[in-house]
């Protein structure tokens, strides 16, 4: 059945994946069905023809080109459902490969959902300063654009613009699914030698005062990970820069305000009883320290960074308590159905806040028009060709090579480039629950190395899994990857590494980066500024120094000998490597297919799927000569476009199952029709209510589909769960029923504040009660709130009369300061909270601002015990105030003449536009757009792009009237709510 998010999490289920080659090709029939198959991978365009195709078809008669078309894969967890992704990867699993293996390869099209947003800049991908973008977006159009040497492969490649003038150097994902497992496995070593309670989590008052070392294979030197507590007393556990750790509370749950008012979490935080881990092996890292931690993060993150193509991933997202050893809220999401455990706070950026009634997310996070553009289905498939993707060959040994080896011991080049790790057997029953282990998890292994009596590469297929009961199931035994040389570790590297960022910042800690395949992968080094291996060995530094120093004062001969080792260390295009695929010991110069001689004897998956591919053989060229073609003459058939789940009649890229159109064409959403309807939301006042003069929302940051409106005149409060599509009443004391503002707790959204004519409410469990919360407050009329963002028990009200309340234990006691005599009400709140992504760092005080009703615009620089006008701003009414959420000191603020804008913080102020004034009556401003503001006005809702020169009609929303209110989706921000006069609620999207 199809997943759904309290189903399919367990590896206990029973359906586990992998085969016996030998059962698949070599029955005691021999070869009846290899009728001269292609030798084919995929390459990056779709040219599923054949010679006999038009001269304008897609045709590729060498066979090397992405065969099937581009239809999202559906995401279940049974494999009876023929197409399913469980299915693919239990009963054709060479077919999930290779379908997998183009997903990382193919060139997608704009119709897909590539180059959403090119070039631009946008959260959250920014330096540290929370201000500088690290690189623009949407650049390629495949995976194999930048990781493409060799061609066709999880490929190396050059530099890529990113966090700094050099870039970074494109790594090779060979043995992609080794170090994930690797890393996975040593996440739990770590736990087990820090959590000696055995809590699910490192706890404070448990933490041994000890070194963490893991060895990597039985009886060779530890790997010391550095210390499990905090001895430089820096608030954040001393461990290596390769994990990357998340603070919990006493249940193990995930601590996401402080309590110190310093806007920092760490272990002094009063809040924190410890934390929780992951090891982010992949990458360079960023300039905090690591990068990605799985299979699927390293697939979705990158696809949506530099393609444009968002990933709706419930595996990797849903946080819900239900899998295994987890809780709710502790970060950790669900295992794959490749058998990886996998993080939440890695979820991509598509959450699927609205989906369609057939499961496709209709969020579109980057407004591009396409839907649902990377299926959890399709990451299913990407996960399990890199789970098995090849390790990098061993070249040709020689007396030099072998001297060279030993050189590299000699010189202390193996204590970071450690030579080989070791996966430990399933112990999935374990008393233990930190050596509950995964076992080996491929269904393959691809043995590469040269044979010195044909003088080349050859390549050995071994399968590591079992036919039972019509599926296959892994043996997950144990393994010792050979010749990985890493430690994964972050080391110090010297000034030769040393690297400025865009914005000033120093890094020179880097993760070892693995050197097998380091022969046939330059440029070297983080930035590729190396272009031989000599160089890059002479620029170690750091904690590296001394076996720099020691390679350059050896011989000419030994350190030739060291270079000529690792340029043994190799990739290769495994669609031209000889292969022993049939098991018999030999590889065949013509491997007979059929009857046909297909030639050398390859690794090619299209001759295991469960409906080979059938080549169309002899042809002429245009030149009039013979060639086989290579061609796919049934790749339909072949690739599963038939199978119910896979099935897409109308070619729009959406499985019929799931099509809610599927006799339409509709490339970006399926159906558009079927789409709209089902992004309709609105709510209004119930028949025979009253109806409120205006209304506040906010929007839960952590559940954006659960959405709060506040309304005058007797209305109340309401909430949405679904998104805006229906709505509940969720006080019926008499006192809230004049509500006039609404704020959520980022921290915790179970807290609610409500600004009343009675003072402010307070629930603390997401509405079910709610206590009216006064004490300090002289007149009790509200009508503005706002919630600090570095300390969220820090709460800010404004009254009737200039009153001025700021409360420092989330509304249980109020202090009250005047902003001014000519102060009739006051209307709106701002807080800016600083750009730094460390706001306890910032030595700028947090500064406030008052909008009022008679006296226009005052800020203070002390939290609230003294205002000052704004004397620049010429208008005494303000109705709205919003800060640019990357650089605080640009202000917008809605008056009855329109928006204006500052630069400096208020200093000066330009009113936005140059058409006639329109009053602007509330805004909202893009978190990942600055320069794109939405304002309600008396006639809907307007939006600029560029900061307020040009501005035109949000087409996306259809409401008519006042908009008092409108509020952006945090997780998504093309999608808002907004708030007409009379009580009306829409949803829209932002364009």
């Amino acid at each position: 059945m199809l997943r759904r998010p309290d189903q399919g999490r367990h590896r206990q289920e029973g359906r586990r994946v992998g085969w016996s080659l030998a059962i698949v090709l070599f029955g005691a029939a021999g070869l009846p069905w290899l009728t001269a198959w292609s030798v084919a991978h995929a390459q990056l365009s779709e040219r599923p023809g054949s010679s006999s195709d038009t001269s304008l078809g897609a045709k590729d008669v060498t066979g090397k080109s992405v065969k099937d078309r581009r239809v999202r894969v559906v995401h279940t967890t049974d494999p009876s459902l023929e197409g399913g992704s469980r299915y693919l990867q239990d009963v054709d699993p060479w077919l999930a490969f290779q379908r997998g293996r183009n997903l990382t390869q193919r060139e997608f099209r704009g119709r897909d959902g590539a180059f959403g947003r090119a070039g631009s800049f946008f959260e959250p991908k920014l330096l540290g300063d929370r201000v500088t973008p690290r690189l623009g977006r949407d650049h390629v159009n495949s995976c194999g654009l930048c990781h493409g040497i060799p061609f066709r492969e999880p490929g190396a490649g050059g530099n890529i613009p990113k966090g700094a003038g050099a870039g970074r150097n494109t790594p090779h994902f060979f043995g992609g699914g080794l170090v994930e497992m690797i890393g996975l496995q040593t996440r739990l070593k770590v736990l087990q030698a820090c959590d000696p309670a055995r809590r699910g989590f490192i706890r404070i008052k448990d933490i041994p005062d000890e070194p963490v070392r893991i060895a990597p294979i039985p009886g060779a030197p530890p790997v010391e990970y550095g210390w499990c507590g905090d001895r430089n007393q820096d608030g954040a556990p001393d461990l290596n820069k390769v994990f990357r750790v998340w603070y919990v509370d006493e249940e193990g749950r995930r601590v996401l305000a402080d309590e110190n008012g310093d806007g920092v979490i760490n272990l002094r935080d009063l809040t924190v009883a410890g934390y929780n881990l992951e090891m982010m092996p992949f990458g360079w890292g960023e300039t905090e320290g690591a990068m990605a931690p799985t299979l699927r993060v390293f697939f979705n993150d990158p696809i949506d960074t530099h393609t444009g193509m968002q990933a709706y991933d419930p595996t990797l997202q849903v946080d819900d308590g239900l899998h295994h050893d987890e809780r709710a809220g502790d970060g950790l999401a669900a295992v794959s159905n490749a058998g990886a455990r996998q993080f939440a706070i890695h979820a991509p950026a598509d959450r699927g806040l609205r989906v369609s009634d057939r499961g496709l997310s209709l969020d579109d996070p980057d407004g591009d028009g396409a839907i649902n553009e990377i299926s959890e289905g399709d990451v299913d498939l990407a996960e399990w060709y890199m789970l098995s993707a090849s390790a990098p060959g061993e070249g040709r040994q020689t007396p030099q090579t072998r001297r060279g080896r030993a050189v590299f011991e000699t010189l202390g080049c193996a204590v970071c480039h450690v030579p080989d790790w070791r996966i430990e057997a399933a112990s999935v029953d374990h008393a233990d629950r930190y050596q509950r282990y995964d076992g080996d998890r491929r269904f393959f292994d691809l043995a590469v190395a040269y044979r010195e009596p044909v003088g080349r590469l050859e390549g050995r297929v071994t399968l590591l899994a079992d036919h039972i009961a019509g599926g296959w199931v892994p043996r997950r035994g144990s393994a010792t990857v050979r010749g990985i040389f890493s430690d994964f570790k972050h080391h110090e590297m010297g000034p030769a590494f040393a690297e400025t960022l865009f914005n000033g910042a120093k890094v020179t800690r880097f993760r070892t980066a693995p050197l097998w395949g380091v022969g046939s992968s330059a440029p070297y080094g983080h930035d590729g500024a190396s272009l031989t291996l000599d160089d890059v060995i002479r620029r170690h530094g750091g904690e590296a120094a001394e076996s720099a120093t020691r390679y350059r004062g050896a011989s000419r001969q030994d350190r030739d000998a060291l270079v000529a080792f690792l340029r043994t260390l190799i990739l290769y295009q495994s669609d031209q490597l000889p292969t022993d695929l049939d098991g018999d010991g030999r590889v065949s110069e013509h491997f007979m297919v059929a009857g046909q001689d297909s030639g050398v004897e390859r690794f090619n998956p299209e001759w295991l799927f469960r409906t080979p591919c059938a080549i169309e053989g002899a042809v002429r060229a245009p030149d009039g000569s013979s060639l086989t073609s290579f061609a796919c003459v049934n790749a339909p058939e072949a690739y599963g476009e038939t199978l119910a789940w896979l099935r897409d009649v109308d070619d729009d890229g959406f499985p019929d199952r799931i099509d809610a159109c599927p006799s339409d064409t509709g490339y970006a959403t399926g159906c558009p029709e079927a789409a709209l309807v089902a992004d309709a939301r609105s709510a209004s006042a119930a028949p025979g209510s009253v109806v409120p003069s205006t209304v506040a929302l906010a929007v839960d940051p952590r559940v954006p589909r659960i959405v709060w409106a506040a309304g005058t005149d007797g209305w109340g409060v309401k909430r949405s769960v679904n998104a805006g599509r229906t709505w509940q009443s969720m006080t019926t004391d008499p006192r809230a029923a004049h509500t006039t503002a609404v704020a959520v707790d980022p921290s915790d959204s179970n807290v609610v504040y409500l600004g009343s004519s009675s003072g402010v409410f307070v629930s603390r469990d997401g509405g079910g009660a709610w206590e009216l919360r006064d004490r300090g407050m002289s007149d009790v009329r509200v009508f503005s709130l706002a919630v600090n963002p570095r300390s969220p028990h820090m709460i800010y009200a404004g009254g009737f009369g200039g009153r001025f309340y700021r409360s420092t234990d989330r509304g249980a006691t109020w202090d009250e300061t005047r902003i001014g005599s000519a102060v009739y009400r006051v209307t709106s709140l701002g807080v800016d909270a600083g750009d730094s992504s460390v706001p306890a760092l910032e030595n700028r005080p947090i500064a406030l601002y008052a909008g009022t009703s008679g006296a226009g615009l005052f800020r203070s620089d002390d939290g609230g015990a003294t205002w000052r006008a704004l004397e620049d701003f010429p208008e005494r009414i303000v109705y709205a105030i919003g800060l640019d959420p990357r650089i605080s000191s640009t202000v917008y603020v809605g008056t009855p003449a329109g928006a204006y804008r500052s630069l400096d913080r208020g200093k000066s102020w330009a009113l936005m536009g140059s058409g006639a004034p329109i009053p602007v009556l509330c805004l909202a401003i893009d978190p990942e757009q600055p320069a794109t503001v939405l304002a309600g006005t008396p006639d809907g809702v307007m939006t600029t792009a560029d900061g307020g020169r040009t501005w035109r009609r949000a087409d996306g929303v259809k409401a008519a009237g006042p908009i008092v209110s409108v509020v952006l989706d945090p997780w998504n921000p093309r999608s808002l709510y907004a708030a007409t006069f009379g009580g009306r609620v829409v949803g829209g999207v932002a364009r």
